[in-house]
């Protein structure tokens, strides 16, 4: 007999169903970013997307942290912890959801207050500080790490800041953390910056700090990688350790599948040892046993 839906057996609550490395990894389970450059952690100022603003005096804070507060809320808190607007040279409002930030142009009146406090919402006891300008010009590249080592905080930013020195001047360092537990998940982030005029080796996906540590980046416009071995000049539809565990339906071999098999005709039908045999229609004179005469 089925139970009712008041009556079944609920999972307690809080209790994440279903949640797996993968699902953190991509997103599904609520994650909040630490920078490494600044070891505060009630404090967020990472821009994801673009660290650079169309002047040198304006700088950025990266509204994604606090997506419950509308535009409206961000420039009453602003204003109210500034004695107004008038301390501004302007404001804009930039990106979507995640990548959502905020371009501001304090005075010099305030701009050793603004870039030391940033701004403070008491209702979620948030604090941003705000991000200045990269000075000189070249290239920022931002990159997401994977399958970070797990190891204290001050021995993941050293071997970062050691691995990427060759690609360009480290501007920050972050790592990826479960909303509600803390836990780390292995994954976070770098910015850096790579000057016109100097050359930098070339980026690759595998990014190793020693013999033993190494760790997982992509980035924009980066070549062809296997999602599978982690290899650089293939995708994992065409990698061949991919493919090894793979059983053709056609064939019945390893290595293949079915739509991409030599020989398809290769597979031989097995006879059925337990399939009675097919009825046919008889005529009924001939089913019919002669009786012997009274």
């Amino acid at each position: 007999m089925a139970l009712s839906a008041k009556k079944q057996k609920q999972p307690p609550p809080g209790s994440q169903i279903g949640i797996s490395y993968r699902d953190a990894v991509t997103k599904r389970l609520p994650t909040t970013k630490k920078s490494l450059i600044d070891l505060d952690t009630s404090v967020s100022n990472d821009i994801t997307g673009t660290v650079d603003t169309r002047s040198r005096q304006g700088f950025l804070l990266d509204i994604s942290k606090v997506p419950t507060i509308s535009d409206v809320e961000h420039l009453t808190t602003i204003a109210h912890q500034y004695s107004g607007a008038k301390n501004f040279y302007g404001i804009k409002f930039l990106g979507k959801s995640s990548e959502r930030y905020i371009e501001i142009y304090p005075s010099n009146e305030i701009l050793t207050k603004f870039t030391a406090e940033g701004v403070y919402y008491e209702k979620l006891k948030t604090r941003l500080l705000p991000c200045p300008a990269i000075e000189g010009d070249g290239k920022v590249i931002q990159l997401s790490l994977s399958e970070i080592p797990l190891l204290p905080e001050p021995e993941i930013l050293e071997g970062l800041r050691k691995a990427l020195v060759s690609f360009g001047t480290v501007i920050d360092i972050g790592l990826r953390y479960s909303s509600t537990e803390g836990w780390f998940l292995g994954t976070g982030y770098a910015i850096i910056q790579q000057v016109t005029g100097q050359s930098y080796a070339t980026l690759q996906h595998t990014i190793n700090w020693n013999e033993e540590e190494y760790c997982y980046a992509t980035f924009p416009d980066m070549p062809t990688w296997c999602r599978y071995c982690h290899s650089e000049g293939h995708t994992k539809y065409e990698c061949q350790k991919a493919s090894a565990g793979i059983l053709c339906y056609s064939c019945d071999k390893y290595g293949h599948r079915a739509a991409d098999c030599p020989d398809p005709k290769s597979k031989k039908k097995r006879p059925n040892q337990f399939k009675k045999p097919r009825k046919t229609y008889k005529d009924q004179s001939q089913n019919e046993v002669a009786k012997p005469d009274a």
